[in-house]
C-alpha cells in the first residue's frame, strides 16, 4: 500500500498514475499561480508607466485600457483558481474511484493544454509589445509642452518620466519572458496529465480502483447452477448390487 497526498493506494500501478496525476497538477497550480501573480505585476506597472509617459508628453500609446480588466479577470481565474479547482477534483475522483470524473479531467486537461500553449503565444506577443513600448517611450524628446496648463511642468520632469518608463518597460519585458517559459513548462506538464487521466479512467473502466479493493463480479456462489454448463450427480447405487 503506497501513500499519495495523503490517499492510500493499494494497488501499485495505480499508485503510480495518482502520483503522476496528483504531482501533475501540483505542477501546474504553482506555475500558473506564480505566472498569473508576474502577469498581473508587470500589467499594473506597464499600466502606470504609459499613463504617467502620456500625462507628461501629450503623445498616445496604443491603449489597451478596455482590455486592462479582461486580462486581470483571465489572471485571477484562468490562473489562479481554475487549476486549484483541478487539484481538487482529481484528487476527490482518485478517493472515490470516479470514473465518470476522472474522464471529465481528461477531456479539461485537454483543453488546458490547448489554452496553456495559447497563453504562451499571448506571453511572447507581450514582450513584443513591450518592446514597441520603450522604443516609443525612447523616441520621446519632451518637446512637446504647449498642452500642458500647470506652470509647474519642467522638461527635466519629463525626461525623468521617460527614463522611468523605459526602465519599467524593459523589466516588464522581462517578465513576461518568464511567464512565457513558465506557460510553456506548465503546457507540456498540462499534456502529461491529460495523459495520466486517461490511464486512470481506462483502469477504472477495467475494474481497477486507486483506493480500496477490487470488487469480484465474476466468483459463482457455492451451488449456484450456472446456464450451460454440465451438472454432475451422484450416482446411486441399488441396494444389494455390489459395486464392480
Amino acid at each position: 500500500m503506497v501513500s499519495v497526498c495523503g490517499l492510500e493506494i493499494t494497488s501499485e500501478r495505480m499508485s503510480k498514475i495518482a502520483k503522476n496525476l496528483l504531482y501533475a497538477h501540483c505542477c501546474i497550480v504553482l506555475m500558473t499561480v506564480l505566472g498569473g501573480l508576474l502577469s498581473i505585476i508587470a500589467n499594473v506597472v506597464m499600466n502606470a508607466a504609459i499613463s504617467d509617459l502620456e500625462e507628461e508628453t501629450g503623445d498616445t500609446a496604443e491603449d489597451g485600457a478596455g482590455n486592462i480588466a479582461l486580462n486581470y479577470s483571465v489572471d485571477i481565474f484562468g490562473r489562479l483558481v481554475i487549476p486549484c479547482v483541478m487539484l481538487f477534483l482529481a484528487r476527490f475522483a482518485i478517493q472515490s474511484n470516479n470514473q465518470g470524473l476522472m474522464q471529465c479531467i481528461c477531456f479539461t486537461d485537454g483543453i488546458g493544454t490547448c489554452l496553456e500553449c495559447c497563453g504562451t503565444v499571448a506571453s511572447i506577443a507581450m514582450v513584443i509589445v513591450m518592446i514597441a513600448l520603450k522604443k516609443w517611450a525612447e523616441d520621446e524628446d519632451c518637446n512637446e509642452y504647449w498642452y500642458h496648463e500647470d506652470d509647474d511642468w519642467t522638461k527635466q520632469d519629463c525626461l525623468d518620466t521617460r527614463d522611468t518608463a523605459i526602465s519599467i518597460f524593459g523589466t516588464a519585458m522581462i517578465i513576461y519572458i518568464i511567464v512565457a517559459l513558465l506557460t510553456f513548462c506548465a503546457m507540456s506538464i498540462c499534456f502529461w496529465a491529460t495523459m495520466q487521466a486517461n490511464q486512470g479512467q481506462f483502469a477504472l473502466s477495467q475494474g481497477e480502483v486507486f483506493v480500496g479493493y477490487p470488487v469480484q463480479t465474476n466468483q459463482i456462489p457455492t451451488g449456484q447452477v450456472v446456464v450451460g454448463q454440465p451438472v454432475s450427480q451422484p450416482v446411486v447405487q441399488p441396494q444389494g448390487e455390489k459395486a464392480v
